[in-house]
């Protein structure tokens, strides 16, 4: 954000929603500009409910950082990937920078009120995060919590972006299932948007609005 305002970006904080027409409004006031992109996460499915509502799945996320073993480097960034579990589904990342080592159950259907729920851990995420170190990482089983967030988790059906230009207003670009991995891929996707919205990009195909395929998942253990 300081480098926008730094390259003349002007920062305005404010409410931000859509009139009946589904134009981006903040604090009530319509937005204007030559082009509007709209990326505000998992809240996109409520901020559109015409267009986006039945697109999207917005669901809660708890997560874990678990403490390794002292001096017991394998969970470490210097010796562990990144990975993600198919089969379970779950997905993580190793330890670094002091903090734990990460492991999320991806359970569904856990909806979530995005503008009122506490986020606080559930003791049955605890719970199922056991079983599934005791599954994959015994090593970590009884090693404590160092750290839980709460996360709002926003994907697709077939898990690709949504990024194109909204179907009733060509001058709004809407930037939706992103989850997490929107951050990861950030410099790229970012100039990806950028491009696009001024009109120098077509839109690719596997991230253009519309309906996408669900994608077949592997039963998990309960």
């Amino acid at each position: 954000m300081k480098r926008f305002v730094d390259l003349g970006g002007r920062l305005q904080r404010g409410k931000i929603n859509v009139d009946a027409n589904e134009r981006p409004c903040i604090d009530g006031a319509l937005l204007t500009a030559d082009v509007i992109v709209m990326a505000c996460g998992a809240w996109m499915k409520h901020l559109f409910r015409r267009t986006l509502f039945s697109l999207l799945e917005t669901e809660r996320q708890d997560v874990l950082l678990i403490a390794p073993p002292p001096g017991d480097v394998r969970y470490d960034d210097t010796h562990f990937p990144a990975w993600i579990d198919h089969g379970y589904p779950a997905y993580g990342i190793p330890a670094s920078g002091g903090f734990g080592f990460k492991a999320v159950i991806t359970w569904h259907h856990l909806p979530m009120d995005l503008d009122r729920d506490d986020r606080v851990v559930h003791e049955t995420a605890i719970a199922r995060t056991r079983r599934y170190l005791a599954h994959r990482f015994p090593g970590l089983v009884d090693q404590p919590i160092a750290g839980v967030a709460v996360g709002q988790i926003s994907s697709s059906k077939d898990t690709h972006f949504i990024i194109d230009r909204h179907p009733d207003h060509a001058d709004v670009v809407l930037v939706a299932a992103d989850s997490g991995h929107l951050y990861k891929h950030g410099p790229v996707i970012g100039d990806h948007i950028a491009s696009l919205a001024v009109g120098a990009t077509p839109v690719e195909r596997r991230f253009a609005y519309g309906p996408h395929d669900p994608i077949a998942l592997v039963n998990r253990p309960q």
